[in-house]
């Protein structure tokens, strides 16, 4: 390979490099907001070695977990993590953890959130039947134990999702039942078009957690 080759080949893994979303541990809102988007960023593997890591890291240094704070509170040191990459946050968990720990349950999404929508009677409310979803944009907020975050979706024709990153994404609907499911079926989510401008409903990930959705529509109607 030529010297121009690799200076230009150095150059791109450069810039790759700098791209990649770090942790930015400077307050507590900042940190939840990089974490957020270096999850959206990671394969569904990547990203579940990830949620392992960041768990278990609380445990870090203690030889059992005989060796709990006397006040039962084990948290997260967030100061530690500050400018890492998901790989040096992984790595980190390996080298550091030692305490054998279950985190949560089983992975794997729950049986009703993998079949596919199937026609059934339902109480839809007026003028919500037969109110089309393709094409549509949403801002879905979800409620993760308390922990509120947002993103944006269109809903496109084919019945892909555009989330703005590069992760494969999948809706459907039936009646007013919508299932839209991102990142491989990494997270699913499961609801209601309750109006023209609104749905609702419960998610799930391969890891296990669950949690509450609601979305509003941002498109012009």
């Amino acid at each position: 390979m030529t010297r121009p080759l690799l200076i230009l080949l150095a150059a791109i893994l450069c810039a790759h490099a700098r791209a990649e979303t770090r942790i930015d541990a400077s307050s507590e809102d900042t940190f939840n907001t990089s974490l957020h988007l270096m999850k959206r960023e990671l394969a569904p593997q990547k990203l579940a070695q990830l949620d392992t890591a960041l768990a278990t890291l609380p445990f870090a240094g203690m030889q059992s977990l005989k060796d709990t704070p006397p006040d039962g509170i084990v948290k997260l040191d967030i100061k530690r993590l500050d400018g890492m990459t998901a790989d040096q946050v992984i790595e980190l968990a390996r080298k550091t953890v030692t305490v054998k720990i279950s985190v949560g349950p089983p992975p794997g999404l729950p049986d009703e959130f993998k079949a596919p929508l199937r026609p059934g009677s339902n109480s839809a409310p007026s003028g919500t039947e037969t109110l089309p979803l393709a094409g549509t944009q949403w801002i879905v907020t979800d409620n993760i134990n308390g922990h509120i975050s947002e993103e944006r979706l269109k809903l496109l024709p084919d019945g892909k999702v555009d989330d703005g990153v590069s992760t494969a994404g999948r809706w459907e609907q039936v009646g007013t039942r919508v299932k839209i499911a991102l990142n491989d079926n990494y997270a699913v989510y499961l609801g209601t078009r309750d109006k023209a401008v609104s749905m609702h409903g419960a998610a799930a990930n391969i890891n296990g957690t669950n949690w509450t959705w609601i979305a509003k529509r941002c498109d012009p109607l």
